[in-house]
C-alpha cells in the first residue's frame, strides 16, 4: 500500500509551521485523504496538530489502521483559539436533493457554511480551503430554471461568495477554492455513481458495461495532487488573498478510453460493451484547468498521469474489497 504523502517542501513547511489544522467532513473522501496526508507529515504529533470534525462524533480507522476520532462540527466554535488552517468538506452532496425536502437541503447546507465561517473566525481560522463544484456552470447558464438538479450548483456559488467575503475581512486571511470536476484516488466513495470507480468494480468481475449512448468526456486529477496544491496555496504568503480554480488533469478522456485504461490495469481479459451511439451532443464535464496546472507546476507537484490515477484508485478499491 502506497500511503499518500506531500512533496517534501510542502511537508517540511507544514511541519515547521505554527498552524493547527482543522478538517470538516473528515470521514468523507477528501477528509480521509487529508488526514492520511497529515499523519504522514506530522507523524506521532498529528493528534496535537489536527482536529477532525463531522456531522457527529465518530470513531474509525484509516486504511493503514490509524484510529481517528471525529468531533461533532457543532464543537468547532468551542475549540481553543489558535492560528489555524481549515479544510472545509462538510456538505450535503448533489444526490441528497432527491432524498429530503428541498427546503431542508438548502437550510442544512447554508447552516453548515455559515457555521464554518463564523465559528472558524472565532477560533482563529485565518486560511481556508473550500471545495466548490463544476456544477456552478449549469447553475449560471440556467439562472431562471426551477430544476432542482441545479440547486447544488447555486448553493456552491453562494459558498464561493461567502468565503470570498471571509477572505477579505482581514489582511491575514486567505481562501483557496477549487471547483471540482473529476477526481481519483484512495478513499473514493459512491462506487456506483462515479464512472472510474464503477468501471474498476465491473472490471474485477470481468465485464465493463458503458450505458452512455453519446460521447462522455472527462479529465481527472488525483485527490493527492488537489490537496498538495491546496496546502501549498494556504502556506504561501504571497499572491492573492482569494483564489478560485477549476480542476482538470493533463488530458481529456472519453469513457470508452477510460474503460480501456481500467481494463489494462485491473483485468486485461475483461470485456467492454457499450450501448449503440446516437447523435446526441457530447457530455463534456471538464474544468478550465489552466490555473490549477500552473499552481501544480509552481509548487513542484508532479501531476499524476491518468494511468497512475487508475492504478492508485484500483489498488485502494482492491484493499477495500479485501
Amino acid at each position: 500500500m502506497n500511503l499518500l504523502t506531500f512533496p517534501a517542501p510542502i511537508a517540511d513547511a507544514l511541519r515547521q509551521s505554527h498552524w493547527r489544522v482543522l478538517v470538516t467532513g473528515a470521514s468523507g473522501w477528501l477528509g480521509q485523504a487529508t488526514l492520511e496526508l497529515l499523519i504522514q507529515t506530522f507523524g506521532a504529533d498529528w493528534r496535537e496538530r489536527v482536529v477532525a470534525l463531522g456531522s457527529r462524533e465518530r470513531h474509525w480507522r484509516l486504511r493503514d489502521g490509524t484510529p481517528v476520532m471525529q468531533h461533532p462540527l457543532a464543537a468547532l466554535g468551542t475549540l481553543p483559539h489558535a492560528p489555524s488552517l481549515l479544510l472545509h468538506f462538510a456538505y450535503l452532496t448533489r444526490e441528497k436533493t432527491g432524498q429530503m425536502p428541498i427546503a431542508d437541503y438548502i437550510a442544512i447546507n447554508r447552516t453548515l457554511s455559515q457555521l464554518v465561517a463564523t465559528a472558524g473566525a472565532a477560533v482563529g481560522v485565518e486560511r481556508m480551503f473550500v471545495t466548490s463544484s463544476g456544477a456552478v456552470h449549469a447553475a449560471l447558464a440556467e439562472a431562471e430554471s426551477p430544476d432542482p438538479a441545479l440547486l447544488y450548483g447555486r448553493l456552491k456559488l453562494e459558498d464561493e461568495a461567502l468565503f470570498e467575503r471571509f477572505a477579505h475581512v482581514t489582511v491575514e486571511r486567505r481562501v483557496f477554492i477549487a471547483r471540482l470536476f473529476n477526481l481519483s484516488g484512495p478513499y473514493i466513495n459512491k462506487l456506483d455513481s462515479y464512472a472510474l470507480a464503477s468501471f474498476i468494480q465491473q472490471a474485477r468481475q470481468g465485464h465493463i458495461a458503458i450505458h452512455a449512448s453519446r460521447p462522455v468526456i472527462r479529465s481527472y486529477t488525483s485527490a493527492a495532487n488537489l490537496l498538495g496544491v491546496a496546502f501549498a496555496q494556504l502556506l504561501d504568503d504571497s499572491g492573492d488573498s482569494f483564489v478560485c480554480v477549476e480542476t482538470a488533469g493533463d488530458c481529456e478522456v472519453e469513457v470508452q478510453a477510460l474503460a480501456e485504461h481500467v481494463r489494462a490495469v485491473v483485468l486485461p481479459r475483461a470485456t467492454i460493451d457499450r450501448a449503440p451511439m446516437g447523435g446526441a451532443a457530447a457530455d463534456r464535464y471538464v474544468g478550465d484547468g489552466q490555473r490549477y496546472r500552473q499552481l501544480l507546476e509552481s509548487f513542484g507537484i508532479v501531476e499524476h498521469s491518468l494511468r497512475q490515477q487508475v492504478t492508485d484508485t484500483a489498488t485502494y478499491l482492491q484493499g477495500l474489497a479485501a
